[in-house]
C-alpha cells in the first residue's frame, strides 16, 4: 500500500538479536525534508486538536490568524470550551473529556503505572472510557460536519498540541500533513493561592499573607504580581510575557522541559519537581526570582515576546512545512487538490493531481 504502515512489536527479551536480523533502512528514512520558501498555499480545512486547560488562548490566536489566511479553520477540544471558540468566530467540534479529570488522574497517578488507590477506585477504567471517548471526538472532527451548520468538512491538514494523542493516527488514516505545536513554555512574602480545578486550600480561611482565589483571567492578575509558581506549559507564556520570574513546579508531561528552559534563559530557578517539593527548596526558588539577574533576564524574555508575532509566525512555520507538491492541483495551482487524475501519457499513464472544480471539468469534457 502505497501509504500502508505496519506496526510489529516483539515481545522479547532479546531485542538486540531481533534488530540485527532486520534489514537497514533505506536511506530515505534518514533524510531530513528542506524548510522550503512556500509558494502560494491553497485554501485548506484545518483542524486543531487541543487537550489541556490552559491550551485553548493561544490555539485560538492561532486559528484567527491561518483564517486571514484564507483557510477553514476548526478547532477540536473538550466540551466546556464551546462558547470561548465559538464567540471568536472560529468552528468549534467537541471531542469529549475533561481536562480537570485528566488533571485530576495524572497528580494521583505521575508515572505510567497506576497506584493501587486508582485500580481499586476504578480509575483506570474511567480513564480509559474517557480515552475512548476523546480518540473518537478527534476522528470525528476530522471528517464529521460542522455540528451547527451541517456544512460538510474533511481536513485536509492536522495542528495539535503535545498532550493531545489522535492527530498521528487521524492523519496516516487521511494521508494528510500532521503538525505538532508548542504554545511556548510562568511562574515577597504574601501569596495568592488560584485553587483550580484540584479546589486547592478548599475551607481554608484568607489571612493577611495567604489569600485563595477563584476563577480569575491570569492576564489581569499576572500584572499584580511578583513571581509566578506553577505546573503547566499553558500558562507559562502569559507569566513571561508580564515580566514575571517563574518556578516550574512539574508532575508530567512537557512540564520538566519548559522548567528547563525557563531556567535556561535565567527567568527562574531549575524545576522542582512535585515530589521532591520541600519548603525550603520553594523559598529558595522566590529568592532566586527577586535576584536583580532574574529580574533583568525575564524582562529581555518579555521584551522579545512583545516583538514576536507568535501567532504569524506560527502560521509561516506551517506553510512552510506543507507537502505542497502533493496538495496543489495540477490544473488550478491555487487550489487544493483532492483527486487523482489518471491519463495517458507517452504511451504510458500519469497520475495528475485535481481539485474539485478541476474534476467537474474534467466530467464534463469527457461528456461532451
Amino acid at each position: 500500500m502505497a501509504y500502508g504502515h505496519i506496526d510489529i512489536n516483539f515481545q522479547s527479551k532479546f531485542p538486540e538479536p531481533l534488530t540485527q536480523q532486520l534489514p537497514p533502512l533505506p536511506s530515505e528514512f534518514d533524510t531530513v525534508l528542506p524548510i522550503l520558501t512556500p509558494k502560494r498555499v491553497p485554501s485548506l480545512n484545518v483542524v486543531n486538536h487541543v487537550v489541556g486547560s490552559r491550551d485553548v488562548q493561544p490555539f485560538i490566536a492561532f486559528g484567527t490568524a491561518l483564517r486571514r489566511h484564507g483557510h477553514r479553520v476548526r478547532l477540536a477540544t473538550h466540551n466546556n470550551f464551546d462558547k470561548f471558540v465559538r464567540d471568536t468566530g472560529l468552528e468549534f467540534f467537541p471531542i469529549g473529556g475533561d481536562p480537570e479529570d485528566l488533571m485530576s488522574y495524572m497528580v494521583r497517578n505521575p508515572g505510567l503505572i497506576p497506584s493501587m488507590e486508582s485500580l481499586k477506585g476504578g480509575d483506570v477504567g474511567k480513564k480509559r472510557r474517557k480515552m475512548r471517548e476523546t480518540l473518537h471526538g478527534c476522528w470525528r472532527s476530522c471528517i464529521d460536519p460542522d455540528p451547527i451548520s451541517s456544512e460538510p468538512f474533511v481536513a485536509d491538514a492536522i495542528i495539535a498540541n503535545p498532550p493531545s494523542f489522535a492527530h498521528a493516527h487521524c492523519a496516516q488514516a487521511l494521508c494528510v500533513p500532521a503538525h505538532i505545536m508548542f504554545t511556548m513554555p510562568w511562574t515577597a512574602t504574601r501569596v495568592i493561592i488560584s485553587r483550580g480545578w484540584s479546589k486547592l486550600g478548599c475551607g481554608s480561611p484568607n489571612t493577611d499573607d495567604v489569600f485563595y482565589l477563584g476563577d480569575c483571567p491570569y492576564e489581569w492578575l499576572f500584572k499584580r504580581v511578583s513571581a509566578v509558581v506553577h505546573h503547566g506549559a499553558g500558562t507559562t507564556a502569559c507569566g513571561l510575557v508580564n515580566a514575571r520570574p517563574t518556578i516550574i513546579v512539574p508532575f508530567f508531561g512537557d512540564q520538566p522541559l519548559w522548567g528547563r528552559v525557563i531556567a535556561g534563559a535565567g527567568a527562574g530557578p531549575m524545576p522542582i519537581p512535585q515530589k521532591e517539593l520541600t519548603v525550603e527548596r520553594l523559598a529558595a526558588g522566590i529568592q532566586l526570582c527577586h535576584f536583580p539577574g532574574t529580574q533583568d533576564s525575564v524582562q529581555k524574555v518579555a521584551d522579545m515576546m512583545r516583538q514576536d508575532s507568535g501567532a504569524n509566525t506560527a502560521v509561516e512555520s506551517f506553510h512552510r512545512r506543507l507537502p505542497l507538491d502533493n496538495l496543489v492541483c495540477d490544473f488550478l495551482p491555487d487550489q487544493h487538490a483532492s483527486w487523482i487524475y489518471e491519463t495517458k501519457y507517452n504511451a504510458g499513464r500519469k497520475q495528475l493531481k485535481v481539485s474539485n472544480q478541476a474534476a467537474s471539468y474534467i466530467v464534463e469534457a469527457k461528456k461532451a
